[in-house]
């Protein structure tokens, strides 16, 4: 089965987008991650009523047979792709104490990638098995425009001490610094603004929005609670987060597009049910997405325990998704890597990256979060792409649209 996120990769911009005085896009991606069946949102949030608390119930283990990882269950970082790294890396070291030799992991994205290292290196025989046709889950290095773009995950935040800087060096991955307070910005009708006078709302939506997948009136207090900051300027990766993948990769097959349709446990181990056909082993990890989770995708025999079953309700599905546009040269401030929209109310597209800072490519990147996110993802490509032209429009072009108009 084929993601709708990653189907049939649509690049040309359709004829009857109008661009309003600005230069006209030669290709554009999108992803629409509520829409993937293997994620059916970005990453996990503490909705109200639900409390850090709940990721732990998910995160216990079943006995000794079947454990859970991926940023839904992570205490410091969740939300984050070192949250899911560090908590496959933990549940391989449960799964180490247990003396189990053959262990099966569920989802080769960077939970399953993290553990399947630990276990391969300590002698463990391990077997892989993505649904999709590629690795890394949510952390997807796509290349359908001719350059490396980050459709989920692209940022690594809080880099002094976070888990992934040191991989990133062992891969010798470039790394390029990103400032927020050199992020510049215009109102609707193109006037240009500081960083000072961008409007509060604009703030909210890119540091909440975004970085929640969730409004804040849908969050919970102890959401802007969890979570630890490690320190240091974000950066993100000039070459795609993909660049990191071979050293987590190494030693160990993993097997694509085969999906677990259940996974039956008790006290002598546990049968993965792949495609029809059943598979033992004496202990399997379980790192699959809070949403996939959620609408029972693979199914558990026996049930899982009610108070990991009501946990697993309470959390919040946040979502982010992206726009990237290609143009055949830059029409903006190639010097700063953010651009904001500011006004008196909220509008679409309100945020862009601009890749030329980082790649040199000119590339735009707009994002939208939250409920914005959620119901984009029912708008076709050409509502899209001309709700994003005219925002741009509106802030570039002289009597260009307003933006979101």
């Amino acid at each position: 089965m084929v993601s709708p996120a990653e189907d049939s990769i649509q690049t040309d911009v359709p004829g009857e987008v109008v661009t309003n005085g600005i230069p006209r896009p030669v290709a554009y991606r999108r992803t629409r991650w509520g829409k993937d069946p293997y994620a059916l949102c970005s990453y996990s949030t503490l909705q109200k009523g639900a409390t850090a608390k709940d990721r732990k119930r998910i995160r216990k283990p079943l006995g000794d047979v079947v454990f859970f990882a991926g940023e839904h269950v992570s205490k410091d970082f969740p939300a984050m792709v070192h949250g899911a790294l560090v908590t496959g890396r933990d549940a391989a070291a449960k799964v180490l104490k247990t003396g189990a030799k053959r262990i099966g992991i569920v989802g080769a994205g960077v939970a399953g990638m993290g553990a399947a290292r630990v276990l391969t290196d300590a002698g463990r025989s391990v077997e892989v098995f993505e649904a999709r046709g590629r690795i890394g889950g949510r952390t997807w290095t796509d290349h359908s425009l001719g350059l490396p773009m980050d459709m989920g995950a692209s940022w690594i935040h809080d880099p002094k001490g976070n888990p992934l800087t040191e991989l990133a060096k062992e891969a010798r991955a470039v790394r390029v610094k990103t400032d927020y307070d050199t992020m510049y910005g215009f109102t609707p009708d193109g006037t240009p603004v500081e960083y000072e006078e961008i409007a509060d709302w604009t703030h909210e939506a890119f540091e909440v929005d975004q970085n929640y997948g969730m409004t804040r009136a849908k969050l919970s207090e102890e959401a802007f609670e969890e979570g630890e900051d490690l320190g240091g300027t974000d950066v993100i990766f000039p070459r795609g987060y993909a660049s990191l993948f071979p050293l987590l990769t190494k030693g160990y097959e993993i097997k694509l597009n085969h999906v677990v349709e259940a996974i039956e446990w008790g006290a002598d181990g546990v049968c993965l049910l792949i495609d029809g056909a059943r598979q033992e082993y004496v202990a399997v990890m379980m790192n699959r997405r809070i949403g996939v989770l959620q609408a029972g995708s693979v199914r558990f025999v026996p049930p899982l325990p009610n108070d990991k079953q009501v946990a697993i309700g309470r959390l919040g599905q946040g979502l982010l998704n992206k726009l990237y546009l290609k143009f055949a040269s830059p029409f903006w401030d190639v010097d700063k890597p953010w651009i904001m929209l500011t006004g008196p109310e909220p509008r679409p597209f309100s945020s862009w990256f601009n890749f030329t800072y980082v790649t040199g490519a000119p590339v735009l990147c707009g994002f939208q979060g939250a409920d914005q996110a959620w119901d984009w993802e029912e708008k076709s490509d050409v509502e899209t792409l001309q709700t994003a032209l005219d925002t741009l429009a509106g802030m570039y072009a002289k009597g260009g649209a307003n933006a979101g108009a």
